[in-house]
């Protein structure tokens, strides 16, 4: 049962699609600080931070998955 409550949690909601998501976290992750000011760069990294963990989220939903990507392209 612990094994089947796992798996279960790790499961993605049929129709969530995160890769545009993926792909927006990877190339922002690789631009050097420098580019922003501390305060920007500091909320660049706050949202980073979120992102990445609804990329990791199992059951994140597409509404959350499309603000972050919103709120990536914003701190961008």
């Amino acid at each position: 049962v612990e094994i089947l409550n796992s798996a279960l949690a790790g499961l993605t909601p049929v129709g969530v699609n995160k890769k545009d998501l993926a792909g927006q976290v990877s190339r922002l992750s690789e631009l050097p600080a420098a580019l922003y000011t501390p305060e920007t760069h500091g909320r660049l990294l706050e949202v980073l931070e979120i992102a990445n963990g609804l990329l990791a989220k199992g059951d994140a939903t597409q509404e959350d998955v499309d603000q972050a990507l919103a709120d990536l392209l914003l701190a961008e």
